[in-house]
């Protein structure tokens, strides 16, 4: 899995056309619209740079701290609600 700078898995493409045909390549997903991160990277050249590696790694890293956090904030929400739907409970009562 590769991913891009802006933390997305990169999808694998292959070149129809010019002097690099049938060379695969990786490139973001979201390159198309307006917040793609234009992250391009040929697939032979992937696993040659520790940098590519490191840079890897800290793209992972960010990306599970960031649903960590999300996941975090979705626990915290659902135990507001049970507070308070247990106090509407005891108002009703």
């Amino acid at each position: 899995m590769v991913l891009c700078s802006c933390n997305c898995d990169c999808g694998l493409y292959t070149t129809r056309q010019g002097e690099n045909t049938g060379r695969q390549f990786y490139r973001c997903t979201r390159y198309k619209s307006l917040d793609g991160c234009n992250f391009f990277m040929w697939v032979d050249d992937a696993y040659h740079s520790s940098g590519d590696i490191k840079y890897q790694l800290f793209a992972m890293k960010e990306r599970i701290n960031r649903k960590f956090r999300r996941n975090e904030l979705l626990l915290k929400m659902c135990i507001i609600v049970i507070i308070i739907q247990f106090m509407l409970f005891l108002f009703k009562m």
